[in-house]
């Protein structure tokens, strides 16, 4: 966030730098500039507004998805030098008098600021705000001519809705709210029917904070890209769960994702010391998906008595490539029922190795330091008398200390850890 700790005539001469920069950029032009759009969804693959939002306010509009055509509520697309985002609302097809308002958050789930689109009578405005003062692009850009070339309504295929798409300079946008293009950064939408009011907000996902300053009611779960991602149109795959225990001979990986975007497959590694790294096998990805999938790969090895270290080399249709974590397998019980964590002190993603000496239902939770339960790590499963491992996702998590607790057949293991966000 920037803070303004300037006299006045210096915060004047900035504020007058930052109009003049966003007065001499230009919109692109709409029908000769091919744009690729990556669509927001909640990190479990659900779209990011509910269809029935219950808008009482009017004239106003529902922001909405449709699940075969467009099954998107907000979308982004980048240039090198512009920014476009796309929201899908109901029924609209003429300009009415409205704010369609785009949350930002940093990877900490801060809000750093607002993008909108206001308009009122046949012309409007498109600003950014950081939370402290407000720049904007174009004022009172005529709707007539679809805000001067910055912004316009679509209709989207096959569908009784439109797309609200607007453009905006870049930089711009790093400058007010102090980002880069590599900067993760996450986004979420919504709507007023006060034009430029932005503690207006009436969609139901929103809140509003004591202060007045609409707050989104999510970014934890939303999920996470840059500008430099957007503009290739690609996000991340992202992995949700990985997985693997050793019996009968075999070690047996399971991996989860919520989404994927251009993903060609993924090659299944495997180390003994951690450092060197053998590919054992291939699995195809499913190459653009919206919704979570399940893979599964299975290692043939007897290895009795050492641990053996697994890891995903995830690769894209463009040839880039991303590791996971390492999911660590021991190929024979130890003489007690265990769990080990790694890394300590946890952050981000911890992978969980258990040991277990006698086939049975195995239950893993997560507890705080008072006793309650945070999180279910892995639900009542059955398990052979082997070692299992699984990774999972710190984020939303507090700093702090605390227990995980492994259910099982000879009774329950305990085992505590400190979380550093």
């Amino acid at each position: 966030m920037m803070h303004w700790s300037k006299s006045f005539g210096t915060w004047l001469i900035l504020f007058s730098w930052l109009l003049c920069t966003a007065t001499e950029a230009q919109p692109f032009n709409w029908s000769t500039t091919p744009l690729t759009w990556v669509g927001y969804r909640y990190s479990n693959g659900t779209a990011i507004q509910d269809p029935s939002s219950d808008v009482t306010n009017n004239p106003s509009y529902n922001l909405t998805f449709d699940p075969t055509y467009a099954p998107f509520t907000l979308q982004m697309a980048a240039t090198p030098t512009t920014g476009v985002f796309r929201i899908q609302v109901d029924g609209l097809t003429q300009w009415s008098v409205n704010s369609y308002i785009i949350f930002i958050a940093n990877a900490a789930n801060v809000q750093i600021g607002r993008v909108f689109l206001s308009l009122s009578g046949n012309s409007g405005d498109i600003g950014f705000n950081n939370n402290s003062s407000t720049v904007l692009v174009v004022s009172k850009g005529s709707q007539a001519t679809n805000m001067g070339g910055w912004a316009r309504i679509v209709q989207v295929p096959n569908t009784s809705n439109s797309y609200i798409d607007f453009q905006f300079p870049l930089a711009t946008l790093y400058s007010h709210l102090g980002i880069t293009a590599s900067t993760p950064i996450k986004f979420y939408a919504g709507t007023s029917t006060g034009a430029g009011n932005l503690a207006n907000i009436n969609i139901d996902w929103m809140t509003t904070t004591s202060n007045g300053i609409p707050a989104p009611a999510d970014f934890a779960s939303l999920m996470e890209a840059s500008i430099t991602s957007i503009s290739i149109g690609a996000l991340p795959v992202e992995l949700t769960g990985f997985s693997g225990r050793h019996y009968d001979g075999r070690t047996v990986l399971h991996w989860e994702t919520a989404s994927e975007i251009n993903s060609a497959g993924f090659e299944i590694q495997r180390s003994v010391d951690g450092n060197a790294w053998k590919p054992e096998g291939y699995v195809p990805a499913a190459g653009t998906s919206y919704v979570p999938r399940r893979y599964e790969f299975v290692d043939q090895i007897e290895a009795a008595g050492e641990q053996l270290r697994y890891r995903l080399r995830q690769i894209d249709r463009d040839g880039t490539e991303e590791f996971s974590p390492v999911v660590e397998v021991a190929t024979t019980a130890g003489p007690e029922a265990s769990l080990q964590l790694f890394p300590q002190p946890a952050h981000g993603q911890t992978s969980v190795r258990c040991s277990i000496l006698q086939p049975g239902i195995v239950q893993v939770k997560l507890f705080d330091a008072c006793g309650r339960v945070v999180r279910t790590l892995l639900e009542s499963a059955a398990q052979n008398a082997a070692s299992f491992s699984f990774v999972f996702n710190t984020e939303g998590l507090r700093s702090g200390r605390y227990f995980i607790v492994m259910h099982h057949a000879d009774g329950t293991t305990v085992r505590p850890f400190l979380l550093v966000e």
